[in-house]
């Protein structure tokens, strides 16, 4: 039968119920929750820790690798900088007996 303006419907006042957010358990219940919530917890602070020592050690890994790789390419760049000035010392001087020291000693000699 629907509800029409003309009936009047039972009410109460809310006060007359506790409401269920604020209804105590029991205390072993409430004991039994706060422990649960503890060891979840817990597990998760222990996950975590674990997950940070694994991204430190990776961390650790991956830098010195890239020390590694750095120190390489150093002695890398070195050996061609010296390698390009030795190059460019045995480009510059010609070698003595060779056309091109011959040709520069002509070019020098003084003409009398």
């Amino acid at each position: 039968m629907p509800v029409t303006a003309a009936e009047e419907l039972a009410t109460t006042s809310r006060a007359n119920y506790v409401p269920v957010s604020l209804a105590p358990l029991p205390i072993s219940a409430e004991l039994a929750a706060e422990i649960a919530t503890q060891k979840k917890m817990t597990e998760e602070i222990r996950a975590l820790k674990s997950s940070l020592v694994e991204t430190e050690t990776r961390m650790r890994e991956q830098y010195e690798l890239l020390v590694r790789h750095s120190s390489e390419a150093l002695k890398v760049r070195q050996q061609l900088e010296a390698e390009r000035e030795r190059v460019r010392l045995a480009s510059a001087v010609p070698a003595p007996g060779s056309a091109e020291a011959a040709k520069s000693v002509k070019s020098t000699d003084a003409k009398w």
